[in-house]
């Protein structure tokens, strides 16, 4: 039987990786329709003839319900991720009613299988612990979790309530946060901290808080391997097969590898992409993670052509120094007063803030120190999941890729177009517009400390601020960055 699956947000991040992943490994699926607001970005993935791109949206009922005629299986990824930034209004508009317009298109249309991404956010709760969270952890609908997660948590539940076997059948995953080549969220905001100044040795960026929050990071492939399994059991279901544990009307959780620090897991990204390459994977992290069968069904990874690291008078160094959380947290703050008051001059804080955002807030910093660990034994327990790209493997290609938009002078939230080869001459050397020199002082990673000065808040901040202003005259990070 010729399937079609439908993907929301099939143009995002996740999306192409799921998309690939279906076309490379479900045979039966003929047609992949990826359902968004623009057009695929061009050198994540391998482009397929099973890939059709419809331009819609959550909230355009007719153009939804017209490109979900003749699907089998949906997988509803499109939503609105947040870290403070978006309104209430917006984050259920998208996520929450948005949600609710995919199931009942779905019904309307005759999809048989709706699996939906979910977000750990939404069972947050800062009066309970962040760690070894289950999928029987109950959803927290009150103030102490984020207005993102509490329209998560909405989303999930619209999704599970509307589980209707033999009609629709539907599931919930949560991945965790992902990386890898494509990711516009993670590894470049690290990297722009990294490679927001050029100045004498000594500078650098600094952690938060005491290192002792963990958390669960995913990589992107094995997040769209977890989709995928899940979308063929649920199909499966739809169609009337028996399983002892079934996955329709549940909820998973999935993971790759162990929790650990945030920096700790962000900084041999950071160090293979301004570095050496050789210098990226740890060395406790030679042994292949519980792929099982699986991985010997991946076909071979094409090597990656991974240009020199260009030479110069910068390296990153992974910083030994940390800040307090509370100085951090002020710091958030006064970024949000600045934000807001430049509400009053637009083309200003259009200047200041390119990306329309200020550059940290109390939510991003707050996440930052939460631990935050999830269980996935359900998941390989149900569906047999299991990782099919090790840590080692997943942080080679996740270099190679922003390495090669480096040397290429393209945007790291951008795609690598055919034809455009990895060369040239590497980091570009333009002065930065206004936004580098907020991002410098402010974000929160960007709490630059010189060798000599003391651990003293004010020392630190007085720093940031010399290190900014001098960041003007000297050689520093370009537009390619996308700031």
């Amino acid at each position: 039987m010729s399937l079609v699956v439908a993907i929301t947000g099939g143009c995002g991040f996740l999306g192409q990786h799921l998309a690939n992943h279906i076309a490379m490994h479900w045979p039966e699926v003929k047609q992949i329709r990826l359902l968004d607001l623009v057009p695929p970005r061009p050198g994540v993935v391998p482009s397929s003839p099973k890939f059709e791109f419809i331009r819609t949206s959550l909230t355009d009922l007719a153009s939804l319900e017209e490109a979900l005629r003749g699907v089998n299986v949906c997988y509803h990824l499109a939503a609105k991720v947040d870290w403070g930034q978006a309104s209430m209004k917006t984050l259920w508009d998208i996520n929450v009613r948005g949600t609710q317009n995919v199931v009942n298109m779905c019904t309307k249309t005759g999809v048989r299988a709706l699996v939906s991404t979910g977000s750990i956010e939404a069972v947050l709760d800062h009066r309970r612990s962040g760690l070894d969270l289950a999928e029987t952890t109950p959803h927290s609908l009150g103030k102490t979790n984020t207005t993102y997660g509490r329209s998560k948590a909405h989303a999930e539940m619209i999704v599970l309530r509307s589980n209707a076997p033999g009609i629709l059948n539907t599931a919930v995953i949560r991945p965790l946060a992902m990386y890898g080549p494509g990711d516009p969220w993670q590894c470049p905001s690290f990297i722009r901290s990294a490679k927001s100044v050029v100045l004498p040795p000594g500078l650098m960026i600094v952690r938060i808080g005491d290192g002792k929050a963990v958390f669960h990071s995913l990589y992107v492939e094995n997040g769209a391997h977890g989709l995928l399994l899940l979308g063929q059991r649920v199909w499966a279901e739809a169609n009337g097969q028996k399983f002892s544990e079934p996955a329709s009307g549940q909820l998973f959780n999935v993971t790759d590898e162990p929790a650990n620090n945030l920096f700790d897991r962000y900084f041999p990204i950071m160090e293979g992409v301004c570095n050496d390459i050789d210098q990226t994977i740890p060395a406790w992290d030679t042994a292949p993670l519980c792929l099982g069968m699986r991985m010997a069904e991946m076909p071979p990874v094409p090597a990656l052509s991974l240009p020199a690291p260009t030479p110069g008078k910068w390296r990153f160094k992974v910083p030994t120094r940390r800040i307090p959380f509370a100085l951090a947290y002020l710091g958030a703050i006064l970024v949000e007063l600045v934000f807001w008051a430049l509400g009053f001059c637009p083309p200003l804080r259009r200047r200041i803030f390119p990306h329309g955002a200020p550059p940290m807030n109390r939510v991003s910093t707050t996440l930052i120190v939460t631990p935050i660990s999830v269980n996935g034994d359900k998941i390989r327990r149900v569906l047999g999941y299991a990782p099919v790209v090790t840590q080692a493997e997943a942080y080679r290609r996740t270099i190679g890729w922003f390495r090669q938009l480096a040397k290429a002078k393209l945007p790291l939230t951008g795609g690598l177009p055919p034809g455009v080869k990895p060369g040239g001459g590497g980091w570009s050397d333009r002065p930065p517009p206004v936004g580098h020199v907020v991002h410098t002082i402010t974000v929160a990673w960007g709490f630059c400390e010189v060798d000599r000065c003391r651990k003293d808040g004010l020392h630190l901040l007085s720093a940031s601020i010399r290190a900014s202003w001098i960041s003007q005259r000297r050689s520093v990070m370009g537009d390619m960055l996308g700031m």
